[in-house]
């Protein structure tokens, strides 16, 4: 983190992927757009609302 005096704030400077627990990070996402040779900025999420059967994650707030 640093401070940025122009918004009285501080922000993000640097950070860096766990691939070891890659589901909590958005990196598993990435790694499968890459697999199946799509780009996750624009033709994943779109792929993903067209599915016929969606998958059902898990979640804890459900």
């Amino acid at each position: 983190m640093e401070r940025d005096d122009e918004i009285n704030s501080s922000r993000l400077s640097d950070f860096a992927l766990n691939s070891l627990c890659a589901a909590g990070t958005g990196s598993f996402l990435d790694q499968q757009a890459k697999r199946i040779e799509v780009r996750i900025e624009n033709e994943f999420g779109a792929l993903a609302e067209k599915s016929e059967n969606p998958f059902r994650g898990i979640s804890i707030l459900e």
